[in-house]
């Protein structure tokens, strides 16, 4: 299969657009609501916004929208070739070069950016709404009374930016930040073009096996399958043995044995979102079976890696969405603070293959927004 890093480089190049749509809004909604902060009539006034913040915030979304459909297509052709490239790589073509359009799939992933867009139009009208609500006390013209006004804006708005302007809510009720969802579906959808762009040469060459192998830090969650050979069509729903010619001495026939279909293990649940497993063209007499190992120490130190990064850039929102300086220094000084623990968590975890990517620490994951 296409490298993990393939996927990761498009996924987040999209999610570049995004996260730098989440700061301005997350700096836009502060600056709305430090207008007039010290007013007996801020709250009546801000809530009357509402209709206008909405507005605001549905067109600075969606001004992402034509730059990151670009940039998906462009991603799912690239993904297709390279998947493509990869099977030809693992063993000489015996067809034409596989090629295919990528329409359906850019469909797919385009209707994921609008839902995630719609959600975080609400989402961010929500953030505005609970702060004002938060900061709608009756000012009596004393300096701390404003003062409690802001560290009660400001509350609200450091737990709205938490999880970051919400793209998406899943089943199990967690909020992804709209650049964090763009980013998951944006490399699950460049993975398995890849696949697709792997198994049509296949296809097109003749060949019918693979093979799976564990990326760094195998996923626990696929670990069924590691080692296992699949069928790319369906005969080997449910297991079963073919009997095929040895590449290595063609007039020796060699039994293989099937765990199953991609489509089955597909839905057993290889290949999930953010999944480091690969496939590998089988070649019978050839290759070689992978060895696996489990990595459950490595797995953990990558998944605290990831939450740590997250926090960082939450944040970073945090910073954006300050009201004034004072919240702004404090943010900051808490982001440097939780810097210092990832650098502290890689040290320690450098034995794991666990390495720090700043690019991660930031709100467009490094990448410059395309417009």
């Amino acid at each position: 299969m296409a490298d993990r890093a393939f996927a990761s480089e498009a996924a987040q190049r999209l999610a570049a657009l995004y996260g730098s749509i989440e700061a301005r809004l997350a700096g836009g909604i502060a600056g709305r609501l430090a207008r007039g902060i010290a007013g007996s009539d801020w709250a009546e006034r801000r809530l009357a916004e509402l209709g206008e913040v909405r507005r605001w915030a549905a067109n600075l979304i969606g001004s992402a929208s034509p730059a990151a459909d670009r940039l998906a297509r462009q991603a799912l052709m690239d993904a297709l070739a390279h998947g493509a490239e990869r099977a030809r790589t693992d063993a000489p073509g015996r067809g034409q070069v596989y090629r295919s359009d990528p329409t359906a799939r850019t469909a797919l992933l385009a209707n994921r950016l609008r839902g995630a867009e719609r959600y975080a139009v609400e989402a961010a009208a929500q953030a505005y709404r609970s702060a004002v609500l938060a900061g709608g006390i009756q000012l009596t013209g004393t300096g701390d009374t404003e003062l409690s006004r802001r560290r009660s804006v400001q509350r609200a708005l450091n737990q709205a930016m938490e999880s970051g302007i919400t793209g998406f809510t899943d089943r199990a009720g967690r909020r992804w930040s709209l650049a964090g969802y763009v980013e998951m579906a944006a490399q699950t959808a460049a993975t398995q073009a890849a696949i697709d762009g792997q198994l049509g040469q296949m296809r097109a060459d003749g060949r019918n096996l693979l093979i799976v192998s564990s990326g760094p830090q195998e996923c626990e969650r696929c670990r069924r399958w590691m080692g296992k050979i699949l069928t790319v069509d369906s005969s080997g729903l449910g297991g079963t043995t073919v009997v095929v010619p040895s590449e290595a001495t063609p007039e020796r026939m060699v039994t293989v044995r099937a765990a199953g279909s991609l489509a089955e293990a597909r839905v057993a649940g290889l290949f999930h979102p953010r999944c480091r497993c690969r496939l590998g063209t089988y070649r019978v007499g050839l290759t070689g079976r992978p060895v696996t190992r489990p990595d459950p120490e490595g797995q953990k130190a990558r998944d605290r890696l990831r939450a740590l990064e997250r926090r960082v850039r939450e944040l970073r929102l945090r910073e954006a969405a300050a009201l004034d300086d004072a919240a702004r220094a404090e943010a900051r000084e808490k982001r440097i603070a939780k810097q210092a623990e990832i650098t502290a968590h890689v040290a320690a975890s450098a034995n794991l293959g666990i390495r720090r990517d700043q690019r991660r620490e930031r709100v467009d994951i490094g990448y410059r927004a395309v417009s």
